[in-house]
Order: structure tokens, then C-alpha cells, then sequence
């Protein structure tokens, strides 16, 4: 994403020649229950950055391709698979289609300065992913529009939007029923329809979208 660079970084920048490299971070969040986190660099050695270890790992990235036919642009990363650190992810994941990468490019003489290092941030996500018995390739864009829900809400009569998280912060469901089916009868049956998640007032009738 576009920033604008402390001085510090706009004075390294303009330098004619630097002994400190510019690094390649990669935070990865996978899409697994618990949200597993990845932090390797494009280093020889481990870097502490931003209070993490980032683990030195070998990975190789191709500039997005702009061309005339109205194709989307995406970033290609190759991560080694010679170990086969990552490929139990993506057996386990589905390739880890849907997961989110952060590239980040930083200056390795301002570590202990945090996100004032940060030249350069950007946020994508896994669109395809392949392997084989050398790399692991991912290909990364921006967010599928298409893969997100409209309209954002949806109102309905009879049913209770918070049914997938019964006992739920917005259920608030205390009592001794262990499942719930959504609908508002059950939910005045448990002494909680103050809590319905549908919106009774509403014609039960059609649709309307606004």
C-alpha cells in the first residue's frame, strides 16, 4: 500500500551506495482453524523484526504482468518445497487457496525502528496454488470481488441470523438447550427471542433489496 517514508529511509534511499539490504519479509496467514501464522525473510539469516523472528527461508517472486486485454494483474511466489515444510499445509488447506499474504519490504539498517523500515507494504491473497517436487508456486492478487457475499446483509423474517453461533455473542443464549434450530417460535420456547437475530416485523413474503 502507498506510504510516505519516514526521513530516515528517505535519506538511506537516496544514498549512492548502502551496505544494508533491502529484505523481503512474508507474514502468510493460513486459513486453518486457528489462523496459523508464517514469518520467513528473503535472508541468509534470521531477522528480528517488529518483536517477531522471521526465518530465513528461500523464495523466489515474479513482478504482475500488465497487459492490453484487461487481465488482472497478479505476483507469482515460489517457495522452496525441498524440505517439504509447507506442503502438509497445503494438502491439509486446499492448496491454502484463500489464505493472506503480507509483503513487506524493509530496510535491514532500521530493524529496531519497526514500521518506520517499511518501505514498501503490500496485502494480497492466495488465488491458485500448485507444487511439485521443487517449489511451492502461489499465485496472488487482490481480493475476489466476486467471491464476497451481496447485498453485505441479509434481513430475514422467520430466521435467526446468529443460528451457526448459538451461545454466541450476539445469541447470548445461557440455558440448557444445546442446539437451536433459527427459528423465532424456538427461540421464544428458550426465553431469548430479545435476542432474535431476524427481524420479525418484516413480510414473510418476496424479497426486497435495499
Amino acid at each position: 500500500m502507498p506510504r510516505n517514508l519516514p526521513p530516515l529511509l528517505v535519506w538511506d534511499k537516496n544514498k549512492i551506495a548502502s551496505a544494508d539490504p533491502i529484505l523481503c519479509l512474508l507474514e502468510i496467514t493460513l486459513t486453518d482453524t486457528g489462523q496459523t501464522k508464517i514469518y520467513i525473510c528473503h535472508n541468509i539469516e534470521d531477522i528480528t523484526w517488529n518483536s517477531k523472528t522471521w526465518t530465513a527461508f528461500p523464495f523466489q517472486i515474479d513482478l504482475p504482468k500488465i497487459s492490453s486485454k484487461g487481465e488482472i494483474p497478479y505476483w507469482t511466489i515460489r517457495l522452496s518445497n525441498v524440505t517439504r515444510v509447507f506442503q502438509a499445509y497445503m494438502e491439509q488447506l486446499n492448496g491454502a487457496v484463500g489464505s493472506e499474504v503480507i509483503m513487506r519490504f524493509v530496510d535491514a539498517g532500521h530493524l529496531d525502528k519497526g514500521n518506520d523500515a517499511v518501505y514498501i507494504e503490500i496485502i494480497m491473497e492466495v488465488l491458485a496454488s500448485e507444487c511439485d517436487a521443487q517449489w511451492i508456486t502461489f499465485k496472488l492478487g487482490t481480493q475476489n470481488l466476486l467471491r464476497k457475499r451481496f447485498p453485505e446483509e441479509r434481513y430475514i423474517a422467520s430466521h435467526c441470523l446468529w443460528v451457526s453461533h448459538f451461545k454466541g455473542a450476539e445469541c447470548s443464549y445461557s440455558g440448557n438447550a444445546t442446539s437451536c434450530d433459527g427459528r423465532l417460535e424456538t427461540c421464544r420456547s428458550y426465553g431469548n427471542s430479545r435476542r432474535f437475530g431476524g427481524k420479525a416485523g418484516l413480510s414473510k413474503i418476496g424479497v426486497r433489496f435495499v
